[in-house]
């Protein structure tokens, strides 16, 4: 059996799959590290159990309140952090909780301007493509956007979704 040998982030994280009624995806565009396209999500704060993070997070970014919801992964991926232990050794791994929001109330907003370009419900075939430019297989890559990599190599594969 191999061993464990992540320096896992103790900042455990959390993120949320929310559809529309057509099966679009809750998606918004960071403009911080790290940059590019991701699911509503954060890290859970002291005394904040995984579901509560993902609620707090979901509003804090989008202004929905989720009403019913469902844990969907829950796993340790190797994604770099950009926190840094006691000795300085950046985090190479995280673990997440990933729930699927199956009702929730209000309208999507820009809710922290300061940290991402854009939250919208984008289709399935949008998120195909634009993992396609980022991996240089779609034909313009003027068109390129950057996927957060938690996302990108794990979380979305994970769940079958891209």
């Amino acid at each position: 059996m191999e061993e464990n040998t992540m320096n896992l982030c103790p900042g455990k994280s959390v993120g949320a799959v929310i559809r529309d009624k057509d099966g679009a995806i809750l998606v918004l565009y960071r403009k911080k590290r790290p940059l590019g396209l991701a699911l509503p999500a954060g890290h859970i704060d002291e005394g904040e159990t995984p579901p509560d993070a993902m609620q707090r997070e979901v509003y804090e970014e989008t202004g929905l309140e989720v009403k019913r919801y469902r844990e969907v992964l829950h796993s340790t991926f190797p994604n770099p952090c950009s926190r840094t232990d006691a000795a300085g050794k950046s985090y190479d791994g995280h673990e997440w909780w990933v729930y699927e929001v199956v009702e929730w109330s209000g309208v999507p907003r820009l809710m922290e301007p300061d940290k991402h370009e854009f939250v919208a419900f984008k289709d399935l075939g949008f998120l195909r493509y634009s993992l396609d430019l980022e991996l240089g297989h779609a034909p313009d890559p003027a068109d390129a956007t950057n996927w957060d990599p938690a996302w990108r190599d794990y979380i979305l594969p994970a769940l079958k979704i891209i």
